[in-house]
Formats: structure tokens, C-alpha cells, sequence
């Protein structure tokens, strides 16, 4: 496409990280903040980098025109927005495990089934069964995780009924302004 931005280029690490930043979000300050920066550079780095006017898919074609150092970081912060930023800055960034855990067996999925439409005697076949096994082992530990959940919840319930506390009925009557009985 005429026009698009892409050419791949030499930059350094800040410079990266502020450029996926961009392809992560379009909240100028959350990106000044995770990356310490003045809100000004972030501003100046947009004008000059407009991926933000780019829809989903010339976005992905643009990260796919960047040099092979670059993409995966810039692949990741595309996918992951934000968090995949503040993690690479080593700053905290919170996921839910269960949710966390959801999002990896998908990868795992669809990185088993892409697998699927290559021959068995390229590379990425032999990746796909890893893919497979990672992907079981992902359910197991998704199945186990929500019913030891489930189970943990009705024991609390039963534990605060044997408790005998006035007014309280069960655990999902409580709103979260409710407080304990104490």
C-alpha cells in the first residue's frame, strides 16, 4: 500500500519498546507513564510513527515488514497490548491466572492446528505436536484449577454457614459494599 510506513530501520531499545508501545495502545499518557518518558516524546513518536491510523491488518503487515529482531517484540506488544510492555520493562504486570492460563491453551490450539497445514516432513510438523502436548497439559491444569476452585468456594460457604454468622446466606448474596458479620 502507497503511503504505509514499514521500511525496516536500525533503532534502539527505547526507541523499540516506544513503538510498541504505540502499536499496543492509544492512551498517550499510559504509554508516557510505563515507559517514564515525557508525555511531548510520546506525542512527537506518534506523529512521526502513525500506526495508529493503520486498521488491525496493515498494522500486522507493517510489523511483518520490520527486521527480524524487531518483530517478535513488536508482534507480541500488538497481541498482548500494554501488559507485554510493562513486562518487558520489568514493571508489574497483572494477569489473572485463569484467565492467563485460558489465553495460553488457545495459543496452544491454534499453534497445533496451524501445524496441521504444513507437511509432515517440514519443521514446523514436528513443532506442531509440541503444541499438542503443551495444550493438553494446559487443559489438565485449567479443568484442575477451576474445579479445586469451585470446590474451595463451597467449602468457604460451608465453613461461614457452620460459623453461624446472623444474616449471612451464601457467598453470592454478597455485594461488595456487604461486610462480614463480625
Amino acid at each position: 500500500m502507497a503511503g504505509m510506513p514499514g521500511r525496516p530501520r536500525k533503532r534502539g531499545f527505547k526507541e523499540l519498546l516506544l513503538e510498541c508501545a504505540l502499536l499496543a495502545t492509544d492512551d498517550n499518557a499510559e504509554i508516557a507513564e510505563a515507559l517514564e518518558i515525557p508525555i511531548e516524546e510520546v506525542e512527537a513518536a506518534s506523529d512521526l510513527l502513525p500506526v495508529r491510523k493503520l486498521g488491525r491488518l496493515d498494522r500486522l503487515e507493517y510489523v511483518l515488514r520490520q527486521n527480524k529482531e524487531d518483530r517478535p517484540y513488536l508482534l507480541w506488544s500488538l497481541n498482548q497490548g500494554m501488559t507485554f510492555v510493562l513486562w518487558r520493562l520489568g514493571k508489574t504486570a497483572a494477569i489473572d491466572p485463569v484467565e492467563g492460563l485460558q489465553k495460553l491453551f488457545t495459543d496452544c490450539v491454534l499453534k497445533s492446528k496451524e501445524a496441521m497445514l504444513v507437511g509432515n516432513g517440514d519443521p514446523a510438523s514436528v513443532e506442531g505436536t509440541k503444541w499438542v502436548k503443551l495444550s493438553t497439559d494446559l487443559a489438565r491444569l485449567l479443568k484442575g484449577w477451576t474445579i479445586d476452585s469451585e470446590a474451595a468456594m463451597r467449602d468457604l460457604e460451608i465453613a461461614l454457614e457452620a460459623a453461624d454468622l446472623e444474616g449471612f446466606k451464601s457467598l453470592a448474596d454478597l455485594s461488595e459494599s456487604d461486610e462480614l458479620p463480625q
